[in-house]
């Protein structure tokens, strides 16, 4: 969701935008909720191939994923998994987030302040509670840089970590959760961490991370599932790690028709998973065509996966369509991601039991159009999406935030230059300490945080 993203689309073409001229694909897409803009924008992972990677989405990516406060009961309190237990996502059918009667109030948002030693340059992709209170990973300069993280007690005051050059290299996280010894990070490999502040990395065995990039992580399936992209052959598919304790990682079978042949036309990528339906459900998208089509996959218990039936009119359409992020709320799941067809705008899919899927109708007060939704969280008042409108990093691009009381209907919070700032959120999470959204401000990483009206 981060979270880093914008990795260079240019063999793609040009899109022609009747407001806004030519604009490269590489200025419209991005991935929700793990991935980060540092990486790419219609969500695109790091690419090997000519294709390598279509995703980071949204860049991202960049989480919805569970990426805050779920702190798992799969642990014992040190962190270690129960001896001899492996804990299984309960497959009950998921229910509903209620979302209230009313019209829901989006409170006032605010960029943090920047201060000396604080976020400085560079990217947030994901952030989650733990250490000190929240903690924060992404890249230290844009739109690429090197591994960075922050660290906050209050989501307003933060301070950038120092990162041991050895342990993270030259290829860092995008995804953070609350899970095994206390945190557990994901991207170009896998750290965990007790406090927030030193990391130790996974070892990287090749049968299982080779040629990967994980982009999102939850608490789900055995322990912990991660989703992703990895490069085969010349050819990206989609493809899902499992954890019990966040140390040792496993790799879901590949299976082509569910995660895509390895094949030069075969690009599928996936961008964001959160439990829900019958029992997990991640979004990304299938670059297999010309075109770009949205994509979901559901699992019962992390380790068996199915890709749904695609749907033309749901899924497609002339353009590019991709999910970026997805959560359990309104009917019983809500997914968000963009289009570009001539014209750039935020989707919105939901589905009752993420199997069959309805793609929300444009409505006429058009405040979906030259938008793009990265990631969606429930709030104590409905739904809160973020994004941005407007090409990324263009002059005429503002960090958007979007609200929906029951998924359907969606309302653009006001846009004020001067709290917000025109800058790209790529993601959102649903603290104890209140609304957090995070991405970029310009070539500054930056923070927004949502104080309740009453």
């Amino acid at each position: 969701m981060s979270t880093g993203l914008l990795q260079q689309l240019a063999e793609y073409g040009e899109f022609h935008d009747e407001e806004q001229g030519s604009i490269d694909v590489d200025d419209v897409f991005t991935a929700g909720n793990s991935v980060s803009p540092s990486d790419t924008a219609l969500r695109v992972a790091p690419r090997r191939s000519s294709r390598f990677g279509v995703w980071v989405a949204i860049a991202a990516v960049v989480l919805t994923v569970l990426l805050v406060g779920v702190i798992p009961l799969l642990f014992n309190n040190d962190g270690t998994p129960p001896a001899d237990t492996v804990v299984t996502t309960t497959l009950a059918e998921s229910t509903p987030t209620t979302l209230g009667e009313s019209v829901p109030i989006p409170g006032t948002w605010s960029i943090v302040p920047r201060t000396e030693g604080g976020l400085g340059q560079g990217v947030i992709d994901s952030v989650a509670a733990g250490g000190p209170g929240l903690v924060a990973v992404g890249v230290n300069a844009y739109p690429e840089g090197d591994p960075a993280m922050w660290t906050s007690v209050d989501g307003i005051t933060w301070t950038q970590v120092p990162l041991d050059e050895e342990v993270f290299g030259d290829g860092g996280p995008v995804s953070v959760i609350t899970a095994g010894p206390g945190l557990v990070a994901v991207g170009h490999g896998v750290w965990t961490s007790v406090d927030g502040i030193v990391w130790s990395r996974v070892p990287d065995e090749e049968r299982i991370f080779e040629d990967a990039w994980l982009t999102s992580v939850i608490v789900g399936g055995p322990g912990l599932v991660a989703v992703g992209v990895v490069a085969e052959g010349e050819g990206d598919n989609a493809a899902v790690w499992t954890s019990v304790d966040g140390i040792v990682w496993s790799r879901v079978p590949h299976d082509e028709a569910t995660f895509g042949e390895n094949h030069p036309s075969v690009d599928l990528s996936v961008f964001n998973v959160t439990v829900g339906g019958p029992g997990l459900v991640a979004v990304g998208m299938d670059w297999s065509g010309s075109d770009a089509d949205a994509a979901v996959w559901t699992s019962i218990d992390g380790l068996t996966w199915t890709r749904v039936p695609h749907d033309e009119e749901v899924f497609g359409g002339s353009g590019h369509q991709a999910i970026n992020g997805v959560t359990a709320a309104g009917p019983g799941l809500v997914a968000v991601g963009t289009e570009r067809s001539g014209r750039q705008q935020a989707v919105v899919w939901t589905s009752v039991d993420g199997l069959t899927w309805t793609r929300v109708a444009r409505d006429e007060s058009g405040s979906l159009d030259g938008g793009q939704m990265n990631s969606v969280v429930v709030s104590d008042t409905g739904l809160v999406a973020v994004g941005w409108i407007g090409s990324v990093g263009g002059p005429n691009s503002d960090a958007a935030i979007w609200t929906s009381l029951d998924a359907t209907v969606w309302s653009r919070v006001p846009h004020d230059e001067e709290a917000i700032g025109n800058g790209l959120m790529w993601g959102v999470v649903n603290t104890d300490r209140g609304l957090i959204a995070f991405g970029s401000d310009g070539t500054n990483a930056a923070v927004w945080a949502a104080t309740a009206e009453n």
